[in-house]
């Protein structure tokens, strides 16, 4: 019986001894960072049992390198990793109750660790990488926030199966084709800037989306706004958009960026009476009259367009911002007035040699 009792004891004691034996952190760097989460001084080991206890990492900037060591850390929630020099994630393979993973301006290609972590409900960032492939994203379906700017994607098909998805950026990639984010009808936030995008109509019936970037794209037509009347705020400048009459539909907009395109007529945004910022330089306006509707207006940027009477702008008593430099015009007795009225007015006329 005694011995049968040594043979059953020796695995127990094998089992817990396991759980505290020291854990080997590569990087230095990393190490340091664990240390500090733990509270332990510089010296002191990191058990296996410590770190599986750990729930937050926020190792962000450290000059980390190498995150070998940290597949022990099976307890992690939140693991922050921004702006470090990681290439290979790994170590996080196994990581299944991460709900939040900050991964932005590293050396990472290879997403492929990510796929298993569906635990991932409220943020993923991963900007400023060099990533192509998002293949592995398909499985993330309760995920709420991604962010996957400045890097290489030009397919996103795979963030189709994301519907819970309520933030997305994907700024400056070679995305073309919008259409599998037609489906992602809880977004509310999305930034496709600087892509490569001249058809977004399959945005067109997304009701939550309250904020849409499209600027630095191909765009001309915008007939695909007239539904989404949740937004408040809409990103259009660097485009080729001649016709703005589709934004008339837009009653909630608060902020309004066109610059940078060809635009001459800006009649329809005279319906935009809730509008606090607009901004319209280097077009090819002339008539400002519709500005004299946006009475809650506080930032209006009007500079290099043809612009002689600003009259209009006269009694826009809530500007703050009021830049009108490189235009030809003739009669700045309204600016005068309006300074009288707002002494605090930011104010950009440019030189007298621009103005006339």
């Amino acid at each position: 019986m005694k011995s049968l009792y040594m043979i059953f004891s020796i695995p127990i004691v094998f089992f817990s001894c396991s759980s505290n034996q020291d854990v080997v952190i590569p990087d230095v760097n990393l190490a340091a960072a664990v240390r500090e989460a733990l509270d332990l001084a510089l010296s002191d080991p990191i058990s296996q049992k410590q770190l599986e206890e750990l729930e937050q990492l926020n190792a962000g900037e450290k000059g980390i390198k190498d995150i070998t060591g940290l597949e022990k850390a099976t307890g992690l929630k939140v693991l922050k990793l921004y702006e470090n020099e990681i290439l290979d994630i790994t170590p996080i393979t196994g990581l299944t109750q991460l709900t939040e993973l900050i991964l932005y301006d590293n050396q990472i290609s290879d997403i492929t660790p990510i796929a298993g972590l569906t635990q991932l409900t409220t943020q993923l960032y991963l900007g400023r990488n060099q990533i192509s492939d998002i293949t592995p994203f398909a499985n993330l379906k309760q995920l709420k926030e991604l962010e996957i700017g400045q890097n290489q994607i030009s397919d996103i098909t795979p963030l189709a199966n994301l519907k819970q998805l309520k933030v997305l950026h994907l700024y400056e990639n070679q995305i073309s084709d919008v259409k599998p984010l037609k489906a992602l009808t809880q977004l509310e936030k999305l930034n496709i800037g600087k892509n490569q995008i001249s058809d977004f109509s399959p945005l067109s019936n997304l009701p939550q989306i309250s904020s849409l970037y499209l600027y630095n794209n191909h765009i001309k037509d915008l007939s695909a706004l007239v539904g989404l009347k949740s937004l408040r705020s809409l990103l259009l400048d660097h485009n080729q958009i001649r016709d703005i009459k589709p934004i008339e539909k837009l009653p909630q907009l608060t902020y309004l960026t066109l610059q940078d395109n060809q635009i001459s007529n800006i009649k329809p945004i005279a319906t935009l009476h809730k509008l606090t910022g607009l901004m319209l330089d280097r077009n090819q306006i002339s008539d400002v009259t519709p500005c004299s509707e946006l009475t809650q207006i506080q930032e209006l940027y009007l500079s290099k367009n043809q612009i002689r009477d600003v009259t209009p702008l006269e009694n826009l008593t809530h500007l703050t911002d009021l830049w009108i430099k490189d235009n030809p015009i003739q009669d700045m007795e309204p600016i005068r007035k309006l300074l009288k009225q707002n002494k605090n007015l930011d104010l950009d006329i440019g030189t007298p040699s621009q103005e006339n």
